[in-house]
């Protein structure tokens, strides 16, 4: 199954290429990053608690579902080691002279408030493994760390920046074969496989959405002193 869900990510890969083209390409990168960095964090802040809510919903029914107890067992194997990350951003973020307060205090764009808030439903509405798509694309990293590096040097950004994007690009091939693993084994029946193939799809659209977004506003507002956005 993992295979599938690869071969599907990989069709669909050409707007997110597009929009990271864009972003790196673009003459003023370094007033973009950001607010691409405040938007991976509106994300990462959500991570450990959708893993959290999907297993409190596998539990009582680990005895008549068959995906549950593996899907709980890798869940809480999992939760620990993404916890911090949203504290990577916030450091990342630091480096750019963005301060916690006003990442805190400005409200997540609703974009991102959108694609999290649609992982709440898969997990209360149909089936928590619906969950695997999403950690799927967010935790593929297709970078190196001499990538990131030259891609710091490149656009001028100082290295602290990329304090999250270091971390996953250590931490994510073991997580990617891990979810290889577990996707292989799942007794998945074809609509449960579906429903991870699309809400995969879906959210690589929305990152790739995201970095359009971004790039489109501050093009719109690049004449006031920068902000979030």
């Amino acid at each position: 199954m993992s295979e599938r869900l690869d071969a599907k990510l990989q069709l669909l890969s050409g707007g997110y290429a597009e929009a990271e083209r864009r972003l790196w390409a673009h003459p003023r990168v370094t007033e973009l990053f950001p607010s691409i960095l405040f938007r991976i964090h509106c994300e990462a802040r959500a991570t450990v608690r959708l893993m959290q809510e999907a297993v409190r919903h596998l539990e009582p029914a680990v005895h008549d579902d068959p995906l549950a107890p593996p899907l709980i067992e890798y869940l809480r194997e999992h939760i620990p080691q993404e916890m911090g990350h949203d504290e990577w951003a916030l450091e990342a973020l630091e480096a750019l002279g963005v301060s916690r307060a006003e990442v805190w205090g400005r409200p997540p764009p609703p974009s991102v408030a959108a694609l999290v808030g649609s992982q709440y439903y898969w997990i209360f509405h149909y089936h928590p493994v619906a969950l695997l798509g999403y950690i799927k694309v967010v935790e593929s990293s297709p970078t190196s760390i001499q990538y990131i590096e030259q891609l710091a040097a490149r656009a001028g950004l100082p290295l602290a920046a990329f304090r999250l994007h270091l971390g996953h690009a250590r931490l994510d091939p073991l997580h990617q074969r891990e979810l290889a693993q577990l996707l292989d084994a799942l007794p998945l029946t074809a609509d449960q496989e579906a429903l991870m193939g699309l809400n995969a799809a879906r959210t690589l659209h929305c990152v790739s959405q995201g970095i359009d977004e971004v790039i489109t506003l501050f093009e719109c507002t690049a004449r006031v002193p920068p902000v979030l956005l």
